[in-house]
């Protein structure tokens, strides 16, 4: 089943930049704050692989993640698994420690 939370957390957090900034800029906002927190989640498993598994494979799999399309392409996208995807990462994160 789907759930609103994750829409209404990035709204929350997001509703002070869109107050300063203004309502017509909402959806730039939102998408930017997800992929913000999309991209800090990828930093957070770059730095524990670098320190798990050695610098060397920390930039393989930077290297791998640029070279695909896909993750950037989707990770600002305001999709069930793109909520999801930065909290499954801080999760694996973990793992690594």
């Amino acid at each position: 089943p789907r759930t609103f939370l994750g829409s209404v957390v990035l709204a929350g957090l997001s509703q002070p930049v869109i107050a300063l900034v203004g309502f017509a800029h909402a959806q730039l906002v939102v998408r930017a704050m997800l992929g913000i927190f999309n991209s800090c989640s990828l930093l957070a498993f770059r730095f524990a692989v670098d320190k798990t598994l050695g610098k060397a494979t920390g930039r393989w799999w930077v290297l791998l993640m640029a070279c695909q399309f896909h993750l950037p392409f989707y990770m600002t996208r305001t999709l069930p698994n793109m909520f999801s995807f930065g909290l499954s990462m801080l999760a694996r994160t973990s793992d690594l420690y």
